[in-house]
């Protein structure tokens, strides 16, 4: 399983997923995505494989969405929208008996990520944020009718 914006290794009957785009407080790339979707489609599958934890790495578990993208889809009038809510669906969908670990933020659609766990173990200081009304939007890629769910 080699990914390119996603590291994964298991452990003691652990698999931990790790959001890896540090640099850009684990936002998704679009192929994050699938690589996500991918790994949690394999590892759900293996019979060494008791539970999974997602993370990210470095400071923060994830800024969400790839704003530099959404830019580029809103400037060349591509449907940014249904584009978006699509490639993170695939993956809110896929995440069942999962723990979410999360430290530093957690926004936009690194929020919904979190909401979809089973589990989340948040640290005090981190801060989980729906950022779509600060960019006037309202979608919210599930987490709305996750947060709804869970409370």
């Amino acid at each position: 399983m080699d990914y390119q914006y996603i590291l994964v290794d298991v452990k003691d009957r652990i698999a931990t997923v790790t959001i890896n785009r540090p640099e850009y407080s684990n936002a998704f790339a679009r192929e994050s995505y699938f690589e996500i979707a991918d790994a949690m489609n394999t590892l759900g599958a293996r019979e060494d494989v008791g539970a999974i934890v997602i993370t990210g790495a470095g400071k923060h578990f994830s800024a969400g969405g790839d704003i530099k993208r959404f830019k580029m889809l809103v400037d060349t009038g591509a449907s940014a929208r249904r584009s978006i809510a699509l490639d993170a669906l695939k993956i809110w969908l896929l995440l069942g008996f999962i723990v979410g670990i999360v430290t530093g933020v957690a926004t936009g659609a690194g929020l919904s990520c979190a909401l979809a766990c089973d589990f989340r173990i948040v640290e005090p200081s981190s801060k989980m944020i729906m950022a779509f009304v600060n960019m006037g939007l309202c979608g919210d890629n599930e987490s709305i009718y996750t947060l709804m769910r869970l409370v």
